[in-house]
């Protein structure tokens, strides 16, 4: 991941790289997340949010890297954490990734793991139960 971001010229645009490194099927680390989100929340003097912003959907759409599945998932846990924090939501809401919407590997070995990624369940799943406490 750390040669990936060699080129990298702020430390946004480094903790995005490794981040979302297509080269392995590790997920992001915490670090490089809360990186990237100080950048999106505004408090990153290198970077401005909305050019963060912009980078990541323009990444997600337009990198050769969109066609692997894993470079997909990191990015869109990037934009879900995002979310969670509330920040860009509108934007969000107003993506179209029609790539990923349609997404299609041959690779049974990845199918099988993007099916981990419907079944199991989130960190936010075991923080708290969404079940009725009376069930």
């Amino acid at each position: 991941r750390s040669v990936a971001s060699l080129g990298a010229t702020t430390g946004f645009e480094k903790a995005r790289m490794q981040a979302t490194f297509k080269g392995d099927y590790e997920p992001p680390s915490e670090t490089n997340i809360i990186l990237v989100l100080n950048t999106l929340s505004g408090e990153d003097t290198e970077t401005r949010p909305q050019i963060a912003f912009s980078t990541v959907i323009a990444k997600i759409e337009n990198s050769d890297s969109k066609k692997f599945w894993n470079y997909i998932i990191k990015n869109l846990v990037l934009l879900d954490r995002c979310l969670e924090e509330k920040m860009f939501v509108k934007d969000i809401a107003e993506v179209r990734l029609q790539h990923v919407e349609t997404f299609q590997c041959d690779d049974i070995t990845s199918r099988n793991m993007r099916c981990l990624l419907y079944t199991s369940p989130s960190p936010r799943d075991r923080q708290k139960s969404r079940m009725p406490s009376s069930a």
